[in-house]
């Protein structure tokens, strides 16, 4: 199970769904606030309602092609009762499903729905985005016979990190957009978030590897080879350099640039960020050690 195919599943489905969760609250909270700051950072999120969903349903591919027999996925729908992967099957399929109604109805002006039912089914589609965003932490951290992995800051780790990726991929959207002047305002919005939130992602994960280091075992072990085993380069260089140190220091200059210069360190940055969550899935999840699966029964 732990291969570079689920660490494409959970890049891509928590990259999505946090890119999309990241524009329903800002979309909610500019459609109600008076402020033009606001409203106007509404327009560069307009993207994750349609790369968001997209990223998942790819991200989903990966998953299903991970089954021994990709066929048997479709059986998951037909357990009564609920598992951890029926749980994440189900949030995968109600987000697509709901993220192209909310598309539809928003896109086609000929529809003649109400706000109501409008409304409805943005509110569950962003609980939808937040299931699957947190199923990807979920999936990783539930199985024992990986202590390391078997702990619930793994699940507010990969969070925040979606949290991050999907700012990143807003902020990339709004890079290749930006002729529009309120793309280039949001552009600057958008990495005072980012920065914020890679500070919460390293404090959990700081917190994560104090944790299983002081368990000792080989969870202590685990810590050791993500450090400085086979693996170290990805995650000095991929996690610590490209996802963290890069980001932070470009985001620092970013704010005391003038556009368009800005513009192009936000996307270097968001570039890097990328680059380090997805080093940072490969990390934790391939660079765990297994215990014998007996002590799992």
């Amino acid at each position: 199970m732990f291969n570079l195919t689920i660490v494409c599943y959970v890049f891509l489905a928590g990259i999505g769904s946090g890119a999309y969760v990241i524009a329903a609250v800002f979309s909610v909270i500019g459609r109600r606030s008076t402020r033009d700051s606001l409203r106007e950072y509404r327009i560069i999120t307009r993207g994750a309602f349609w790369l968001g969903p997209l990223l998942v349903a790819f991200g989903t591919v990966f998953l299903v092609f991970d089954l021994a027999v990709p066929e048997r996925a479709f059986t998951i729908f037909l357990t009564p009762k609920l598992t951890i992967l029926g749980f994440g099957a189900w949030s995968l399929l109600l987000f697509c499903l709901l993220a192209g109604l909310s598309l539809f109805l928003h896109t086609v002006e000929r529809v003649d729905v109400s706000t109501l039912l409008l409304r409805v089914v943005e509110v569950l589609t962003l609980l939808a985005a937040l299931a699957v965003m947190i199923y990807t932490g979920v999936l990783v951290s539930s199985i024992p016979a990986v202590p390391f992995l078997h702990t619930p800051l793994v699940v507010l780790l990969f969070a925040v990190s979606s949290l991050s990726g999907g700012a990143a991929l807003i902020t990339l959207y709004g890079f290749f957009n930006q002729q529009r002047k309120s793309m280039r305002y949001g552009l600057r919005i958008i990495s005072r978030i980012d920065l914020i939130l890679i500070a919460l992602e390293l404090v959990v994960l700081a917190a994560l590897l104090a944790q299983k280091y002081l368990e000792a075992g080989v969870a202590r072990e685990t810590v050791l080879n993500v450090l400085f085993g086979e693996d170290l380069l990805a995650f000095w260089i991929g996690v610590v350099v490209l996802g963290i140190l890069l980001p932070v220091a470009l985001g620092a200059i970013s704010q005391r640039t003038p556009q368009p210069q800005s513009a192009v360190t936000w996307a270097v940055s968001a570039t890097a960020l990328l680059i380090g969550a997805f080093a940072l899935r490969y990390c934790l999840i391939t660079g765990g050690l297994h215990l014998p699966i007996q002590v799992v029964l």
